[in-house]
């Protein structure tokens, strides 16, 4: 608890001076607006008017805070006469630095004309079964409705919704169904994290990217289509989701980043396009039920474990454009009878299991498949002519000639071993570039905001650690806040 008490400290000390330094509260937003003092309305609400673009006219109501002791919330559309558009950060959280939990509140009905549901505004909201979004919501920002377990109400997000922030429903174990409609682009990291009743979602066709651990640990989802304009799934995006039945990747998919089907173990068939260059690392470990398997030409590297313990693959055909076949691919609780090497200079690891030892090799003569084979003592098969593929097959039989080769300890085929090039993951906040998000972390942020530091295009993506879009205060006390939530 003194850890925590420390870090609060430090990163409050850090927010206060340059709320001072940049100008105040306007400098966290990028913009330049002024607030009244806080009011009351009603029993339990408190809020602020704001005036957005500081011409002394107050334009609207943002709802800051909630007593603890309501059970159901109405908010109102107009206070003062001026629209509600805005739920404020951790308006109804038990406290800004809280990690308690809000066991009172049960349902809440947002009103149209709200615009923003703020980060933390609902978060850790236990009981919380039922809310109100209106379709004029553009933006659901950083953890808004995070670990409301009982939250049951939400089938749709709103038609307007632009903006979907980091663990925005991560938590929410009561969700079974959620549509979202044409106009997001992106699934943010963590968003659906650990809804671990969510059984199905409809993705729009806006939708271009899947951050990391988006539906990590959906253990209940069976369906989740995926739409032709993605391009990048990232790691852990489906991780652990065990009862997902099928999936259908798209053919202009450019990135699929590691563990992205780790463990998902009802998945029976895959296509792996050939946009993608990269198969990466655990890719498809433990996904048990994987009985089919098409690697499309185009692909050129196998990263580790990609296939690591599908036990229900037999057969498999890695397609010429395959560069190299990193260590364990084949590795753990396998059955696989049967790997077809199309490109004979294939770097294979040189590791008795880089490939099943029960697998019958099938490649070319003086292939680096067939000195994998004579080094490690396993069944080839060569190639006699190069074989005739109309389209990518990995369960389909290609036909060719085969003379089965007896193999000595004695060979003077050299095997070629596939040197591993990993890039290290870039990790999300971490703008100090010590390989940990720590609160070295927001003081860079914070110096960027004084002006002592200026980053770059790419630094800015890392040093958006609410994924807001913006690089501002928020991102420090985001921040702040993992750092404690790991303690």
């Amino acid at each position: 608890m003194k850890i925590r008490q420390k870090i609060a400290s430090v990163v409050t000390a850090m927010v206060c001076t340059v709320s001072i330094c940049a100008g105040g509260y306007g400098s966290m937003t990028g913009v330049a607006e002024t607030t009244s003092d806080e009011m009351k309305y009603g029993d339990y609400l408190s809020y602020k008017q704001v005036d957005e673009n500081s011409d002394d006219v107050f334009d609207f109501v943002r709802i800051t805070a909630c007593e603890d002791e309501a059970t159901e919330v109405e908010i109102p559309e107009k206070i003062d006469g001026l629209k509600v558009k805005e739920i404020g950060d951790s308006a109804f959280k038990s406290g800004f630095w809280s990690y308690g939990e809000n066991e009172n509140l049960k349902s809440v009905v947002i009103p149209e004309g709200v615009k923003l549901i703020g980060s933390s505004a609902f978060e850790n909201c236990v009981n919380l079964t039922s809310v109100t979004l209106p379709d004029s919501v553009t933006s659901i920002d950083y953890a808004a409705f995070n670990n409301c377990p009982s939250l049951t109400s939400i089938t749709e997000l709103p038609e307007s919704l632009e903006s979907l922030g980091w663990y925005a429903f991560s938590g929410c174990a009561g969700l079974t169904n959620i549509t979202i409609h044409e106009g997001l682009t992106g699934i943010s990291k963590y968003a659906f994290k650990g809804c671990t009743n969510l059984k199905s979602v409809t993705l729009p066709e806006s939708v271009t990217s899947i951050g990391y651990d988006a539906f990590m640990d959906c253990t209940s989802l069976t369906s989740a289509p995926i739409p032709e304009n993605v391009t990048y799934i990232g790691e852990h995006a489906f991780k652990n989701c065990t009862n997902l039945e099928g999936i259908e990747l798209p053919k202009n998919l450019e990135t699929l980043e590691y563990e992205a089907f780790y463990g998902c173990a009802s998945i029976t068939s895959v296509v792996i396009p050939g946009s993608i260059d990269t198969l990466n690392s655990n890719m498809f470990r433990d996904c048990s039920s994987l009985e089919s398997v098409t690697i499309e030409e185009g692909v050129r590297f196998i990263d580790n474990y990609a296939f690591c313990s599908c036990e229900s693959l037999k057969n498999i055909t890695i397609p010429k454009s395959v560069k190299s076949i990193s260590n364990s691919v084949f590795a753990g609780r396998m059955t696989l009878e049967s790997i077809t090497i199309l490109n004979p200079d294939c770097k294979i690891a040189d590791e008795e299991y880089t490939i099943y030892e029960d697998a019958v090799i099938h490649g070319y003569a003086d292939s680096t498949a067939q000195a994998y084979a004579e080094k490690y003592k396993r069944k080839f098969e060569v190639i006699e002519e190069e074989p005739i593929v109309t389209t990518p097959a990995v369960t389909t039989a290609v036909t060719t000639t085969a003379t089965t080769v007896t193999t000595t300890a004695t060979t003077t085929v050299p095997v070629t071993t596939a040197p591993v090039t990993t890039t290290e993951p870039v990790v999300q906040g971490d703008i100090s570039g010590n390989g940990a998000i720590d609160l070295y972390d927001a003081i860079e942020i914070c110096r960027n905001i004084m002006g002592m530091r200026t980053f770059t295009e790419e630094e800015k993506e890392i040093a958006d650690f609410n994924g807001d879009g913006a690089v501002n205060l928020y991102d420090a006390i985001a921040i702040a806040k993992y750092i404690m939530s790991e303690l």
